[in-house]
């Protein structure tokens, strides 16, 4: 098992930093993500027991993502690779890794906003004295970050804690 970890913690590395440096997502990592995962199926039945309550989580999180889609928050290929990389994890670090992600995604996005107002102090002290609301979200929100470096920090997380690796 603790290979699998390794070998994908290395996949979602490479992955991290291509979407870091372009912002997109390839659509092919999606499909790696189900065929390694259908793999995983096959080779591991121990760790990977084919049933519904595999799928739900993943379900849950493309519909919360294509809701965050629509509204323009996530992008898409974040709520496909999320979605499909959650199919790889076991049923049993699904739901710590989905825990662990929605504060490790806080932190990461509060973190950039300070660093935001940090470089773009004088615009938003502007902003909040003009009470300009628009120059604010600017300053505040700016673009959106790429997210699979949050994914991999995470994963790194799931394996320290559960003494994977």
């Amino acid at each position: 098992m603790a290979i699998v970890f390794a070998i994908f913690t290395t996949i979602l590395g490479y992955i991290a930093v291509v979407d870091f440096k372009t912002r997109k997502i390839n659509n092919s990592w999606s499909l790696f993500n189900i065929f390694f995962s259908i793999t995983l199926f096959i080779f591991l039945p121990q760790h990977y027991i084919i049933g519904y309550k595999h799928f739900l989580i993943p379900a849950f999180i493309f519909a919360v993502g294509f809701i965050l889609y629509l509204i323009k928050i996530a992008g898409a290929g974040d709520v496909k690779f999320l979605s499909t990389f959650l199919l790889v994890l076991p049923y049993e670090f699904q739901l710590l890794f989905v825990n662990k992600l929605i504060v490790t995604t806080i932190v990461f996005a509060v973190t950039i906003m300070f660093i935001k107002i940090a470089f773009q102090f004088r615009a938003f002290i502007n902003a909040i004295l003009s009470r300009n609301l628009q120059a604010l979200k600017s300053v505040i929100l700016g673009s959106k970050f790429a997210y699979s470096p949050v994914l991999f920090f995470n994963l790194l997380l799931v394996i320290w804690e559960s003494g994977i690796i």
